[in-house]
């Protein structure tokens, strides 16, 4: 979270804007990934873990390779 960030809003507030707009938003268009390039759902996929970290806390990559580990 960034400086600017942090000093405005409550982090319960980043928690809501990044499940308004990014979690919201890859649920909404999720028929129209169907199908696209390995690259951009890497990327996306890196914004979703991103989101994923910010409202958990919890590192979501090493969670997620632990659970495939098992």
């Amino acid at each position: 979270m960034s400086v600017f960030t942090a000093s405005v809003m409550s982090a319960e507030a980043v928690k809501t804007l990044a499940q308004a707009f990014i979690s919201c938003g890859l649920d909404y268009c999720n028929s129209l990934f169907y199908g696209i390039a390995e690259g951009l759902m890497s990327r996306l996929q890196s914004v979703q873990n991103a989101a994923a970290r910010l409202m958990s806390g919890v590192d979501v990559t090493t969670t997620s390779r632990q659970c495939h580990r098992s």
